[in-house]
């Protein structure tokens, strides 16, 4: 598992191509009233877990190449995305990252401030669905 140099807490994330335990990093940079700044490393070929966003958010990709997944249905939808790309989650969609390259991915973006919170802690709410049909 990766730990943050600037004191994120890491959280699990599950490539389940190659069956290994990777790591996904997020740091709140700017803590507000209503949104926070955050910062996401998602370490090299790892994949998030299914996640649900209770609120909006957008996020721009700094570094790498990163596969965004929308499951809307049975089919999820997919884009892949490199940096400079900007994004947004609406809120209730589930959604997961996968990085596609062999170096770690970065992203930033705004976040509700306590989504923010939950987020950097570990306990983002997972989505009832899975990647297996």
């Amino acid at each position: 598992m990766l730990s943050s140099p600037n004191g994120g807490r890491p959280i699990r994330a599950i490539n389940p191509l190659q069956n290994e335990q990777r790591a996904l990093t997020c740091r709140i940079r700017i803590k507000g009233q209503w949104l926070s700044v955050v910062d996401v490393t998602l370490a090299p070929k790892a994949q998030t877990d299914i996640l649900e966003s209770e609120r909006p958010r957008v996020l721009r990709v700094l570094e790498g190449r990163i596969r965004l997944s929308r499951f809307k249905g049975r089919n999820p939808e997919t884009r892949d995305l490199a940096a400079g790309a900007v994004f947004s989650i609406a809120a209730g969609e589930t959604y997961a990252y996968t990085n596609l390259e062999t170096a770690p991915a970065a992203l930033s973006g705004t976040l509700d401030a306590s989504e923010a919170e939950r987020e950097m802690k570990g306990t983002m709410k997972k989505a009832s669905t899975s990647l297996a049909a």
